[in-house]
């Protein structure tokens, strides 16, 4: 990928791109030393995916096939991959792969939804959203000041219990 999330192959970069990468980024993470080591210039090709493939993204390391988890710049799997291990990864900007949600819940990398706009969106009283916070019938937002829960576990409580409120996914 290029500075922008825009994927690139190897046919994109010129020498004056690698050595300007290289100077203006000494501090780059690697996170699988070994692969990284290993890798040849064609382990940086990305591959041409057939409209069945597409319902699944990944993002896999080339040299161990791991795979590294990330989030879109844009909601409904719209707009650029932003992987979790970058620099500039920045949650609150991005919008999980459905398979990560849990865990970005869990690490407080959802963007909170307070109170207020749950009640409003499950056409609930604000008392009624609080309790089922309070209870966990909706999961508390770890990192929110006030007390919130996240735009999924509304939708999913909403599905669970036959609410039509407007969908803020």
């Amino acid at each position: 990928m290029d500075e922008s999330h825009q994927w690139k192959t190897v046919a994109d970069f010129s020498e004056s791109d690698v050595e300007e990468h290289e100077e203006s980024d000494p501090e780059e993470e690697v996170y699988c030393p070994s692969c990284c080591g290993d890798a040849d210039p064609e382990d940086w090709d990305t591959e041409e995916k057939t409209e069945e493939e597409d319902s699944e993204c990944y993002v896999r390391c080339a040299g161990c096939g791991r795979e590294i988890e990330f989030g879109w710049s844009h909601q409904g799997r719209g707009g650029r991959i932003w992987p979790v291990e970058t620099s500039d990864f920045n949650p609150w900007k991005s919008w999980p792969e459905a398979r990560y949600v849990e865990h970005w819940r869990v690490e407080g990398w959802l963007h909170p939804l307070e109170v207020k706009d749950a009640a409003r969106n499950l056409r609930l009283p604000e008392g009624e959203v609080r309790r089922l916070i309070e209870q966990g019938e909706l999961p508390k937002h770890p990192k929110s000041r006030k007390l919130a829960t996240d735009r999924y576990a509304v939708a999913d409580y909403a599905g669970r219990v036959g609410k039509a409120g407007q969908s803020l996914l």
